[in-house]
């Protein structure tokens, strides 16, 4: 017996199932693909904005935050990178303020933990600079018009200390004290302490010509050994020197005259032969139980 089908509708069938098959699957990818797309993009916009991010904070730029898209390991690193931003910001604001209270290389040794609290002997020379009659100057002039001159005043003179390679170890009211040789001891701490006096005074003078106060000031410095060190307390210390050289030195000071620079005999014996002094002799001062010999530094030759 012989049967006969057509298969036409069979094959219509088949033709119409592997169209459904394609075009579903394609419908499918393109969607992966568009999911795809999305996900990446979630993913890569974070990322990219916290390497641009990472590059600023390398640029110096602490200010800078990012926005935090999702609350996933991704929203969590970002947090993470805002608030290391922060930490950095406010660490640089504390270093900043650090380098205006102490010398920018005192502050680094500081930080650094190389110096703690405690003292060493060092030879260093010593330079102390205040203004002669500065009571009697300001003793009827405006306290915020006294702050300005003084402002100006040791803004002029930190400029020159820092350039002799000096640190400046503090301000007392219209005195300002400067150590060469301490923390870190310099070729010729002396002669740079005797070069920084008369660019003092050269650079007093100089404001004297545009400043609306004329001052005079006086200069000692003493060159010995002292104890350097941070001084105080645990909750509070103070990067200085102490010693006989340092009141030395204080006492030239308040012995100098306006424009004058007085040295004890050892700083002008380190100067050598080169350096113009004239001699005041012997002079006792308060403090020394024996007088000591003073000098008054005129000139130096050209540095070396």
């Amino acid at each position: 017996q012989v049967c006969l089908f057509s298969l036409r509708e069979a094959e219509a069938r088949k033709a119409r199932l592997r169209w459904q098959i394609a075009g579903t699957s394609l419908a499918v990818l393109l969607a992966a693909g568009a999911l795809g797309l999305i996900l990446s993009h979630q993913l890569a916009a974070p990322l990219r904005e916290l390497t641009e991010g990472t590059r600023a904070i390398a640029r110096g730029a602490l200010q800078v935050r990012l926005r935090v898209r999702s609350r996933d390991e991704l929203g969590r690193l970002t947090h993470a990178f805002n608030t290391m931003a922060e930490g950095l910001a406010q660490k640089e604001k504390y270093r900043t303020l650090l380098n205006l209270v102490a010398d920018e290389r005192v502050a680094q040794r500081l930080a650094q933990g190389e110096i703690t609290l405690g003292g060493e002997l060092r030879e260093v020379s010593v330079l102390f600079c205040d203004i002669r009659r500065f009571t009697a100057r300001t003793e009827n002039m405006p306290p915020g018009e006294v702050i300005t001159l003084l402002n100006e005043h040791m803004t002029g003179l930190t400029a020159v200390v820092r350039a002799h390679g000096g640190v400046i170890d503090k301000f007392v009211g219209d005195l300002l004290m400067a150590v060469f040789g301490a923390p870190l001891p310099g070729p010729h701490d002396a002669d740079a302490a005797a070069r920084c006096a008369l660019a003092l005074a050269a650079v007093r003078a100089e404001l004297n010509r545009t400043s609306r106060h004329a001052l005079d000031i006086g200069i000692g410095v003493a060159t010995g050994t002292v104890v350097a060190g941070c001084m105080g307390s645990l909750e509070r210390l103070n990067y200085t020197v102490i010693g006989e050289r340092v009141n030395l030195a204080s006492r030239l000071c308040d012995l100098a005259a306006g424009g004058e620079v007085l040295l004890d005999e050892t700083t002008r014996a380190k100067l050598g032969p080169l350096a113009t002094c004239e001699p005041k002799g012997a002079i006792r001062l308060k403090g020394f139980t024996e007088p000591q010999p003073i000098f008054r530094l005129l000139a130096l030759p050209p540095p070396a």
